[in-house]
């Protein structure tokens, strides 16, 4: 599939099961997990993506340049990893499945 998006490659060091493309207003979450829910939270504002996934994960943290994405949070819970996308500001936004797995774009 092509985008329309100029993807920048991010990872968390020591996680090889999940990799972000990022653009200034999308985020591909490439992984094979299934994704469980996703949902908006305000003050501040971000986006809460889980996945399902039996794993031991230290929290991570990364902050993000040159995007509406100011960092991203990893961490787990029993049975799931939870991906927290915080936002400069409130958008609207869509989720698509891609066969890489979720995309998440922003509406301005």
């Amino acid at each position: 599939r092509e985008y329309r998006y100029d993807f920048v490659e991010q990872k968390f060091s020591g996680i090889n099961f999940v990799t972000f493309l990022i653009s200034k207003t999308a985020i591909l979450l490439k992984t094979k997990d299934t994704l469980l829910c996703e949902f908006m939270l305000t003050k501040p504002y971000r986006l809460v993506v889980d996945f399902e996934r039996d794993a031991v994960i230290k929290p991570k943290n990364k902050k993000l340049f040159d995007t509406f994405f100011t960092h991203m949070v990893l961490g787990n819970h029993s049975g799931y990893y939870r991906i927290v996308l915080y936002l400069d500001n409130y958008y609207d936004y869509k989720l698509t499945l891609d066969k890489k797995g979720p995309l998440i774009e922003l509406i301005e």
